[in-house]
């Protein structure tokens, strides 16, 4: 499995254009949000800043680093991507925009709260990982005379 510090330059590129096309769907949620049978809910409208904020921050990050990726500016950059999914998986348990019983019958919604708050704990260690790591990575820099 390829990481991001073995991505050519190329996937920087993709990876913002394809962030780019899911920041116009996820805002063209009049239209799919009918579509979804009730299983999206209006309460979908107050998290879409998260959404906003973390696909621009993603496209922003990934066109940095086609420009540039030295390794600590692609852990920085990882910090904050890591940064943004916290943000939208807190927003989503907070406003929990979904109501999946009308797909599954039963009422799993409780299970998907706990889920998005574990994948939330993740997270956050992930960032204490990017946090070690950039500190390391200053620490242990060559410095120029």
């Amino acid at each position: 499995m390829t990481t991001l510090r073995e991505t050519p330059r190329a996937g920087y590129a993709v990876a913002a254009l394809l962030n780019l096309l899911l920041l116009v769907a996820v805002n063209l949620w009049p239209v799919w949000l009918p579509l979804t049978g009730g299983a999206v809910t209006m309460t979908f409208t107050l998290t879409l800043w998260a959404f906003n904020l973390s696909l621009l921050g993603h496209i922003g990050g990934n066109l940095l680093l086609f420009l540039a990726s030295p390794p600590w500016l692609r852990e920085a950059v990882e910090l904050v991507f890591t940064g943004l999914a916290l943000v939208v998986l807190l927003t989503l348990t907070q406003f929990y925009p979904f109501n999946l019983a009308v797909l599954t019958g039963v009422a799993v919604d409780g299970l998907v709260r706990v889920a998005f708050g574990v994948a939330a704990l993740a997270v956050a260690v992930a960032m204490v990982v990017h946090i070690v790591r950039l500190l390391f990575d200053a620490v242990s820099r060559p410095r120029s005379a």
